[in-house]
């Protein structure tokens, strides 16, 4: 998906500078132009509206290899295959979900 299809789905204004599109802000069409870190990147996403850091998730997500991401979903089909046919030997028991999360949220308030 393009840029500018994501900005149209989410309701961002886009615009195109030296064939770049750049991300306009919805209110005030102002373009921010700094250096960004990681911390920095941070510290922005709380100023973004749920619909803007949805758009942020397909932008990051589609940005990865394509070959890595083949390959980790391979691994965790082979995984969950394996631990499903565990569970069918009886090599490995299984937990319901609320008592999963129950175990979980206890673990953590230790």
């Amino acid at each position: 998906m393009l840029d500018s299809d994501l900005a149209e789905l989410y309701g961002v204004t886009t615009s195109r500078l030296n064939g770049r599109a750049k991300v306009l802000d919805r209110c005030s069409h102002a373009v921010n132009y700094f250096v960004m870190n990681l911390t920095s990147i941070q510290k922005e996403i709380v100023h973004l509206s749920p619909a803007e850091r949805a758009m942020l998730i397909d932008i990051l997500w589609e940005s990865l290899d394509e070959a890595r991401l083949k390959e980790i979903e391979a691994k965790w089909a082979a995984e969950s295959e394996e631990r499903i046919d565990a569970v069918d030997r009886g090599e490995m028991q299984t937990i319901d979900g609320p008592s999963a999360l129950r175990e979980l949220r206890s673990s953590l308030r230790k």
